[in-house]
């Protein structure tokens, strides 16, 4: 099963950026703003996050 990296915007924790596991953080992602928080299975993931990691490779997520 797929896993995928959670990183939380540091300014704003109420979002979450999933990436594919071992990727790291997509170009337009500034590394000092995002924090790891860890590594998630697919089938833990709501399918829209599912569906954007698939159609781009990278989802953000609300936390709240």
């Amino acid at each position: 099963m797929p896993e995928y990296d959670l990183y939380i915007n540091v300014k704003k924790p109420g979002i979450g950026l999933y990436v594919r596991k071992g990727a790291g953080l997509p170009d337009f992602a500034d590394p000092k703003e995002w924090v790891f928080d860890g590594t998630a299975a697919q089938d833990l993931l709501p399918p829209s996050v599912v569906e954007g990691l698939a159609a781009d490779g990278h989802a953000f997520r609300d936390m709240d």
